[in-house]
């Protein structure tokens, strides 16, 4: 199945996390597991932040490794 990725940081920490998912083909799993990746990190973070999303990819051929995060 095709995988999907993001980054998700946030500046004023210095916090970065690599994020992927399995089965990300379409738009809506994209942005499904965006939400998901966001949400791990403000809770990671302490709520109430505003966080970047970076290297967003999907229906990647392969898993993007260890750097990611399963989620």
């Amino acid at each position: 199945m095709p995988w999907g990725r993001v980054t998700i940081t946030y500046g004023a920490t210095g916090y970065t996390q690599n994020y992927k998912r399995n089965n990300v083909v379409t738009h809506l799993q994209c942005a499904n597991m965006v939400a998901a990746a966001v949400a791990d990190s403000v809770a990671r973070i302490g709520g109430g932040v505003i966080v970047n999303r970076i290297n967003i990819a999907q229906n990647l051929a392969a898993d993007p490794g260890l750097a990611y995060r399963l989620i």
